[in-house]
């Protein structure tokens, strides 16, 4: 990973951190789960099962490495980011993810409203 990549990830952490951490405290996993049915689910799964659809299945990815899903052709951005997932670093990713990672495989263009973000990271944070 690049400095000016290391930099850009790192001023995006501390300019919502703040923000971030309050949004998340209200998270509703209950309205996260339908948003993720309908926005995420064509893409991921999210079950214990492994399974995996176009994207990699998101059940445990609070905390998992990214990039690390198993089984899963992962673009070098990910594979070399060197962080676990938290919510705040969801809710970069889930602002923007072409932001994030250039090179992400992922076609969404990402969630505009802090609340929907916060209400999808509450839903991925159930899984344990």
């Amino acid at each position: 990973m690049t400095i000016s990549r290391i930099a850009a990830i790192l001023s995006m952490t501390l300019s919502l951190t703040v923000a971030a951490n309050v949004a998340f405290a209200q998270g509703d996993a209950a309205a996260g789960e339908k948003l993720f049915k309908k926005k995420c689910a064509s893409c991921h799964f999210f079950d214990s099962s492994g399974k995996k659809r176009v994207g990699p299945n998101l059940y445990g990815v609070v905390g998992r490495q990214a990039g690390t899903s198993p089984h899963f052709p992962y673009s070098n951005d990910l594979k070399e980011a060197g962080f676990a997932w938290n919510p705040q670093r969801l809710d970069m990713f889930l602002t923007k993810p072409k932001a994030m990672f250039k090179r992400t495989r992922m076609t969404f263009v990402g969630l505009r409203k802090p609340s929907d973000r916060a209400d999808v990271i509450a839903y991925l944070s159930t899984a344990k």
